[in-house]
């Protein structure tokens, strides 16, 4: 069934990719289109193509989803300095919202920028107060560099959010723990091994 449905998934795309093409051949400075077609070739793999239907897509027009997707490419090929590059211009350029400056913690991440990282959280934090996602990367951030404090900060920031998140409560009890409050990290492990975890996606 799931090779069925990815045959029938892959020849929409190619229907997708053709209807684009034609219709370049009327508007050939429609750079929404050069940004679509990047996306298909992004879904299909095909980076060094996507890179460069969505850099003419930006020669055309300035434009943060169009930056946001030349990032995710570069974020494919693991050229994290590349995608950061690319997020930081996004920034200096044109306006950005919560997911540029999201990807752009990722990004300082993954090229062990951990204070530009942190810095990148609290923008997409400031921009979006009610981002579970942004909560919780920021405070294993903090866990990981061993600030347990700042990380049981955002972990119950988190709990806020969403009050149910039995992961959250896991990670919780990690920073108490990291604090040497140990009776507080172990009702939390207890209240977290009682039920069901329920995942959060962090990125």
């Amino acid at each position: 069934v799931s090779s069925a449905a990815s045959d029938v998934y892959k020849r929409q795309l190619d229907e997708a990719e053709k209807i684009y093409r034609e219709i370049l051949d009327k508007e050939p400075e429609n750079a929404q289109v050069y940004n679509l077609l990047g996306l298909i070739k992004l879904t299909k793999k095909e980076l060094d193509v996507a890179e460069k239907f969505i850099l003419k897509a930006l020669s055309i027009k300035k434009d943060a989803y169009f930056y946001e997707n030349l990032a995710r490419v570069y974020e494919y090929k693991q050229d994290y300095e590349t995608e950061i590059k690319v997020l930081e211009k996004a920034c200096e350029e044109v306006h950005c919202g919560f997911e540029i400056y999201f990807i752009l913690a990722l990004a300082y991440k993954n090229n062990i920028e951990y204070k530009k990282s942190e810095k990148a959280y609290l923008k997409a934090l400031e921009l979006n107060p009610k981002s579970e996602k942004a909560c919780f990367n920021l405070a294993s951030l903090y866990l990981f560099l061993n600030s347990p404090e700042k990380a049981i900060e955002y972990f119950k920031k988190c709990l806020e959010i969403n009050p149910n998140d039995k992961e959250v409560l896991y990670f919780l009890s990690l920073g108490y723990f990291r604090t040497k409050n140990y009776e507080t990290g172990t009702k939390l492990s207890l209240i977290h091994i009682s039920e069901p975890t329920r995942h959060l996606r962090i990125s």
